[in-house]
């Protein structure tokens, strides 16, 4: 068996290496089994790097019995599970092996509570279902409130096009054209992250001055060359 995942790339835009957008977290990967995984097969099913250890496990035909007792049952919160194991990530297998074209993960998340110089990073969380992305920057609004921004993948890959404007939850609500879209995706979120425990950032004023000019520059779009189709990569 072969795995091959590259570290970055650009994806249609200038990747902004430690961050949440598309060309930052997006790589192609690859898997071949000469005998057992179909040659040529390309697909565009969510993919993390998590989904390596179930995946390979469930290929090989682990006897999950022989695994030390504390990888049983007891290992994560947020699981998916083959056999008695329980693993943070999801076996492929059946996608590999060509018995279904529909992978296992509805979402994909990113959670990134840090403040990086480059490239402008602030705390941050995002989800993506489908094609619509939305990002949660915490407390980088006045008062510390949170902002969003909301982003079709098709439609624009490079993340350039803001569908919200950097809106408070509020201006989110009263938005008549995306609001329903912004409310499941952030329930979606909202729920990845309490069933994780992930810790929820406040703002930070003694460390970065928390405000809407540092999340713009965030938020800015680099140059980009031709645009790669989305959907050549079987891992975001």
């Amino acid at each position: 068996m072969g795995l091959y995942a590259n570290h970055h790339t650009q994806y249609g835009c200038e990747y902004r290496y430690r961050s949440v957008i598309v060309a930052g977290v997006k790589v192609p990967t690859s898997i071949s089994w000469p005998g057992m995984i179909p040659d040529g097969v390309v697909t565009g099913e969510f993919f993390h790097s998590t989904d390596f250890m179930p995946t390979i496990l469930d290929l090989i035909g682990v006897d999950f019995t022989l695994l030390p007792g504390e990888m049983l049952l007891k290992s994560s919160r947020l699981a998916s599970t083959v056999g008695d194991l329980r693993l943070d990530g999801f076996s492929h297998k059946a996608v590999l092996l060509g018995e279904t074209s529909t992978g296992p993960r509805s979402a994909i998340y990113q959670y990134l509570p840090a403040y990086i110089d480059k490239p402008n990073t602030v705390p941050c969380a995002s989800v993506r279902v489908g094609d619509m992305k939305l990002i949660r920057f915490f407390a980088q609004g006045p008062q510390g409130a949170d902002i969003f921004t909301l982003y079709n993948l098709t439609a624009d890959v490079a993340e350039a096009s803001d569908l919200l404007g950097l809106s408070s939850w509020d201006e989110v609500l009263a938005s008549d054209q995306y609001s329903n879209v912004a409310t499941e995706l952030k329930a979606t979120l909202d729920n990845h992250l309490s069933t994780m425990g992930a810790l929820i950032p406040g703002p930070s004023p003694g460390f970065y001055d928390a405000s809407l000019a540092v999340l713009a520059a965030a938020t800015t779009p680099l140059p980009s060359p031709s645009p790669l189709p989305y959907h050549q990569s079987a891992q975001p």
